[in-house]
């Protein structure tokens, strides 16, 4: 189900209900199994949401206003976590070539601290997605959002965890050539399940972005969960935060992003 054309060819339908691909909620008893018997910790689901409504939640989601997202990334100077609020496309062109060149310069830091071992990231970030005060947003990310906190979804994902469930948290994260994430482990309140969707259609595993689990002690990579397109990530959480992980550089010649829609529940 990754053929980007033929999921927007296929005609609409009401997506108020279950966005949840039908033969992959069948298979609930199966993914369960798979899960409890993870030595990582880990699975992935294959083509978690209906092929007609992947195609459209990609396609919001890459519309969303450039204004909405922020830079996330570690100011090594200072050394601090930071955010910076991208500027809007009609500002005045000099000062957005300064800008840019200031973020660029933030990026290279971080890969040289990154290869010496530091800890160290730069992506984008936004929450319109799940932000309750936003009332501008698409129908369709609006209904992705109900879908999440409705009976349908947390049905099936309290049967493959084990206990009842609800969303805590989520927001898209977006990488671009050169961005990256080094060793990270999220720590989210409450949190029991990491889910991460992978919503970028025609990816290879050579243009990077790609998403490596790590040992407890963050020493070597464990697995390389399967990522297509509309494909899901489950993860438990650890009593640190959730299970150990990394980022690959998104390569430099690339100009289209990794998108991740990641969301904490407990």
């Amino acid at each position: 189900m990754n053929d980007w054309k033929e999921l927007h060819e296929r005609p609409g339908i009401n997506v108020n209900q279950d966005m949840l691909y039908e033969s992959t909620r069948s298979k609930v008893e199966e993914i369960s199994k798979q899960f409890k018997e993870s030595q990582s910790g880990a699975i992935s689901i294959k083509d978690f949401f209906r092929p007609n409504v992947v195609g459209e939640i990609a396609e919001e989601i890459k519309n969303i206003n450039d204004t909405s997202w922020k830079y996330f990334f570690r100011d090594h100077i200072n050394g601090v976590n930071k955010t910076k609020q991208k500027p809007a496309p009609n500002s005045e062109s000099l000062f957005r070539a300064k800008y840019d060149n200031k973020i660029n310069n933030f990026l290279k830091q971080a890969h040289e601290h990154n290869s010496r071992g530091d800890f160290s990231f730069f992506y984008e970030r936004t929450d319109i997605v799940a932000d309750k005060r936003v009332n501008n947003r698409s129908d369709v990310l609006s209904e992705l959002v109900e879908f999440l906190n409705s009976s349908h979804c947390l049905s099936f994902l309290s049967s493959i965890y084990g206990e009842q469930l609800k969303l805590l948290e989520s927001h898209v994260v977006k990488y671009k050539r050169g961005y990256f994430s080094g060793i990270k482990q999220d720590n989210i309140k409450g949190a029991k399940l990491f889910i991460s969707f992978n919503l970028s259609p025609h990816w290879r595993y050579e243009y990077g972005g790609m998403f490596h689990l790590l040992n407890k002690t963050k020493e070597k990579i464990i697995e390389t969960p399967y990522m297509n397109f509309n494909s899901a990530i489950l993860s438990k959480f650890l009593k640190s935060g959730s299970i150990p992980y990394i980022v690959s550089p998104v390569v430099n010649v690339l100009d289209k992003p990794k998108i991740f829609y990641n969301c904490y529940f407990g």
